[in-house]
This record gives C-alpha cells, sequence and structure tokens, in this order.
C-alpha cells in the first residue's frame, strides 16, 4: 500500500508471518512502513554513477518510487524497460546513457526494483582495482628482486674474499696469510679448512 502521510508518501509493506509464543504457533501480520525518503536515502548511499537511478514498481505495474523525477511521467525509457524485462540484468542503452541494469524481485511480492549503473562508474571502478592490483605486484617484484640481490651478495661476498685470496697465494706466493671470512656457516667452515691447509 502507497499512503501519505502529511507531506510524506510511505510504502507499507505487510506479510503473513508465522511464529512462537510460549511454545504455541501463531500467526500475524508483519508490517514495515517506510517512506520515500528513507528510499532516497538508502538510493543516495548506493553509488550507481552520475547518471544511475532507481525504479520501485508495484505488482501492477504502477510506479512506486523513482530517484529521477522524469520517470513520473509517461516519457521514461527506464520504467517501459523495467515493465517489458520483467526480471533479470543487461547492458542497456537509455536516452543516450549506457547502464548495466539490473532487475529483482522484492522477497514475498512481486515488486520489482530496477537499478541502472552508469557504465562510467563501472569501468572507473575496473580502472582503479587494476591499477591498484598493478602496484601490488609491481611492488611485490620489486621488494622480492631486492631481497635476493641481498641473499645472493651475503653469499657471494665471503666466497669471493675467499677467492681473491687464493689468488693472491697464488700469483703473490704468500703461503702462510690466513684469511678471516665472515658469512654464512659453511663458509666460515670452508674458510677455516683454507686456513688450516695453509698451516700444513
Amino acid at each position: 500500500n502507497i499512503s501519505l502521510y502529511g507531506t510524506r508518501n510511505v510504502i507499507s509493506i505487510s506479510k503473513l508471518v508465522e511464529y512462537s509464543m510460549f511454545g504455541e504457533k501463531r500467526k500475524g501480520v508483519l508490517v514495515i512502513d517506510v517512506t520515500d525518503e528513507d528510499i532516497q536515502t538508502i538510493a543516495k548511499q548506493t553509488n550507481l554513477g552520475e547518471t544511475g537511478h532507481m525504479i520501485i514498481i508495484s505488482d501492477e505495474g504502477d510506479l512506486v518510487f523513482s530517484t529521477i523525477s522524469s520517470c513520473y511521467s509517461d516519457e521514461c525509457d527506464s520504467l517501459k524497460w523495467v515493465k517489458e524485462t520483467i526480471i533479470g540484468d543487461g547492458y542497456v542503452t537509455l536516452n543516450d546513457n549506457d547502464y548495466y541494469a539490473n532487475i529483482n524481485t522484492v522477497q514475498g511480492t512481486r515488486w520489482r526494483i530496477a537499478t541502472f549503473v552508469d557504465i562510467n562508474l563501472l569501468q572507473d571502478t575496473r580502472l582503479r582495482m587494476y591499477i591498484s592490483v598493478g602496484s601490488f605486484l609491481l611492488g611485490t617484484l620489486l621488494l622480492s628482486t631486492l631481497l635476493i640481490s641481498l641473499l645472493t651478495r651475503q653469499v657471494t661476498s665471503p666466497l669471493n674474499k675467499l677467492m681473491e685470496h687464493m689468488k693472491s697465494i697464488d700469483t703473490k706466493h704468500h703461503l702462510h696469510n690466513k684469511i678471516n671470512v665472515k658469512g654464512q656457516k659453511e663458509i666460515v667452515v670452508l674458510s677455516e679448512a683454507f686456513n688450516e691447509m695453509i698451516e700444513e
């Protein structure tokens, strides 16, 4: 039911419900009153894009609510499309604007809610998502490269020092110069073994 209370339209939605009270099953009527201002607030909080909008039609096909005033006249292409399409979703062009439209029924009724999301909003959202994911992947790649470089340097630096010391023994005949290498356990053990070999 749509009623006019003062200057506000109120949509009353009622449904027969079963409930239990003191172990006894009972039946009653659940009534929810929603003003058009409440629906307008919900529609504003739902980002549908610059030209996006929402329409609610009753089970008889009468317009109950629209976020755009042109739908209250007979010249509303969105309302015509909703009346022709019963339920579903897809891409549609109306009044030279592209939308992703979705029509659902209100549970327990034959009322239909249609949302028309501006395609530009969807494309902007998709672009922002691609940029965010790409930035994350690029950052991860750079961090991984840096860590691999640091780990490689940590392993190769002591080995290079040991190799240079061996070359100096070969070219300069410094047979008794010991080497002191710091680093991973295996490399330290190798340098100690080298020092023992020089002592012999």
